[in-house]
């Protein structure tokens, strides 16, 4: 029983996702807007490669147009472990 209860919790986290990450990643998914005009996105993109591990690829690459949300992008290690980053 305690396993079938940890697998509909976690089950019910995993299809929330959308809908649970701006809760409890507010501080890295709103950014302050100061006005500067915005960098493009190949260069959001060199930063976000250069935090990353060397076998890191992107993925995924979601940028909003609202300027107070940050860029998010995906990589994949090769251990085929998913990271997400900036």
């Amino acid at each position: 029983m305690p396993l079938l209860i940890v697998l509909a919790i976690t089950g019910t986290m995993y299809c929330f996702q959308p809908q649970l990450e701006p809760l409890l990643y507010r501080d890295r998914m709103t950014v302050a807007d100061t006005g500067a005009p915005r960098l493009p996105a190949d260069a959001l993109l060199a930063k976000a490669i250069a935090h990353e591990p060397g076998d890191a690829t992107p993925t995924l690459a979601q940028i909003e147009t609202d300027r107070t949300h940050s860029a998010e992008f995906v990589f994949r290690l090769k251990s085929a472990r998913a990271k997400a980053s900036m």
